[in-house]
């Protein structure tokens, strides 16, 4: 079956400068199956400080998925004030069927620009609860590409980065990462509400990020 995968370029500049291109490429066999993306995907825009002009950029699945190998090839960017990211989020505004009760489920990647020596790995589960872990690696991640690999499972959830396995997360709280969830990668500047991203800086304007691809392999 061919996989379908997205080539994406964010930038963060004065205006925004997004686009993102469907390409088919054949995916590698794998224990997982290999899962077709839709081809409509949601691209979207934040102002996250309103009292800058600076826009961030996102992509973001129409399709819920639940559970499977999320995969991409992502050269982020180096820049006080500044996250890049790849996650699976589960949207809060939505009440559960049955109950009416909501549950943020989430599973990230996180790039702070401020560290390029540290990939932040974290779930988290409605209050909201932080499972969270920033983890040194032996590079720069703003210099090359290098491929981000989570695996979300009933039982567990584990990151890779380039085939090598740097955190695994068991447990309860894994138990109630159980709804479908969207897959979105996305640039932001920082908003003056959030602490720990950096301090923002005008020479970070028209800093990239950019996505070789992405892939989704079924649970």
């Amino acid at each position: 079956m061919n996989l379908r995968s997205i080539f994406l370029f964010i930038s963060i500049s004065c205006s925004l400068v997004s686009f993102a291109q469907v390409k088919n490429t054949i995916g590698s066999k794998s224990k997982w199956k290999d899962y077709k993306l839709n081809d409509t995907l949601l691209v979207s825009q934040y102002r996250l400080d309103l009292n800058r002009k600076y826009w961030g950029a996102a992509v973001a699945s129409r399709e819920q998925y639940l559970y499977g190998k999320f995969e991409a090839r992502i050269k982020p960017a180096k820049g006080s004030g500044m996250v890049a990211s790849l996650f699976t989020f589960h949207d809060v505004s939505i009440p559960l069927e049955g109950n009416g009760a909501k549950a943020w489920n989430e599973i990230d990647f996180e790039f702070l620009g401020k560290s390029p020596d540290t990939v932040k790995m974290t779930t988290i589960l409605q209050g909201p609860t932080y499972y969270s872990n920033d983890l040194r690696v032996p590079f720069d991640v703003s210099e090359d590409f290098h491929t981000y690999t989570f695996e979300w499972t009933p039982e567990y959830v584990a990151w890779f980065i380039d085939g090598v396995e740097y955190q695994r997360q068991h447990g309860d709280h894994i138990k109630k990462l159980a709804h479908p969830s969207s897959v979105h990668i996305n640039f932001w500047a920082v908003d003056s509400t959030v602490k720990g991203w950096g301090t923002w800086s005008n020479k970070n304007l028209n800093a990239n990020v950019i996505v070789d691809y992405f892939k989704y392999y079924e649970y």
